[in-house]
């Protein structure tokens, strides 16, 4: 593929949409979750909340899968080194 120099705002808006859904997704399950369990500490909360982390680490690295064509020059970077 091809490197990007701009991204169309319709794909930006639709990243944004579809990632929003992602995060909404877990706010609902986690109330629901948390609902349930009312007062009394559960496994299924204390499950949820371990699952929590790799969750949204895993949304991170699939956001970052749509903007890998990036145009490295744009950034005044190489890609081989670190900025000084």
């Amino acid at each position: 593929m091809l490197c990007e120099n701009q991204y169309d705002q319709r794909y930006i808006e639709a990243c944004r949409s579809t990632f929003a859904a992602h995060v909404a997704a877990y706010r609902r399950l986690s109330d629901a979750v948390a609902r349930e369990a009312g007062a009394t500490p559960s496994s299924t909360v204390s499950a949820l909340k371990s699952f929590e982390a790799h969750y949204f680490n895993n949304l991170v690295l699939a956001l970052d899968s749509h903007f890998t064509h990036w145009a490295r020059a744009l950034e005044k970077k190489d890609g081989c080194c670190a900025a000084p």
